[in-house]
C-alpha cells in the first residue's frame, strides 16, 4: 500500500489545505478559471455553484 505522501496527499493535522477548483477545457487541460477558497473548507464546498457558474459563462461567450 503506497503512503499518504505517494498519492500526492500530504497533510499535517490542524493545517490548512488548499485545493481550488479548476473550470477546464478536457481536450486541452486549458484552464478557464480558478476559485481560491480558504483553506478551511471542505473541498466539496461550493464546488457545484462555481460548475453552474463556469458552465452559463461558457455558454454566452460560445457560439450555439
Amino acid at each position: 500500500m503506497r503512503s499518504q505522501h505517494e498519492r500526492g496527499r500530504i497533510h499535517v493535522k490542524g493545517t490548512r489545505s488548499y485545493h481550488p477548483p479548476f473550470c477546464t477545457v478536457a481536450q486541452t487541460g486549458q484552464v478557464l478559471d480558478v476559485w481560491h477558497r480558504p483553506g478551511n473548507v471542505h473541498d466539496s464546498s461550493g464546488a457545484r455553484a462555481f460548475m453552474l457558474t463556469c458552465i452559463r459563462e461558457i455558454r454566452q461567450i460560445l457560439p450555439t
